[in-house]
């Protein structure tokens, strides 16, 4: 069935050779996963907690920067929906607009 379709014979037991290999791969990830969080863990142990305004005023703006730019997609979305409010008469006109049947400028 396989040369029928124009693939050859010798594809179809290539597929079984890739499972040890990918069995060896999610083997390697587990274990530097698991080494990585060991090595944070500890740093995190030996870490002396300090406030968010604690140390220099450059290291306090990068964070207060760092902070910025990730809370502006959220505030992008909420200007959004917030804007996007029209008043009635607005909104009335634009459907007298849209349902006209010479397209709006007739008169």
């Amino acid at each position: 069935k396989i040369a029928a379709q124009g693939g050859s014979a010798s594809a179809a037991p290539r597929l079984g050779m890739a499972q040890p290999r990918f069995v060896l791969r999610l083997l390697v990830v587990t274990l530097l996963c698991l080494v990585i969080g060991a090595d944070a863990k500890v740093k995190k142990a030996a870490k002396i907690k300090e406030g968010f305004f604690d140390g220099e005023w450059s290291d306090v703006a990068w964070r207060g920067a760092k902070v910025a730019l990730a809370l502006s997609p959220v505030a992008a979305i909420a200007y959004c929906f917030l804007s996007g409010v029209e008043s009635k008469e607005e909104e009335d006109m634009k459907r007298h607009k849209k349902n006209d049947s010479c397209g709006g400028c007739c008169g």
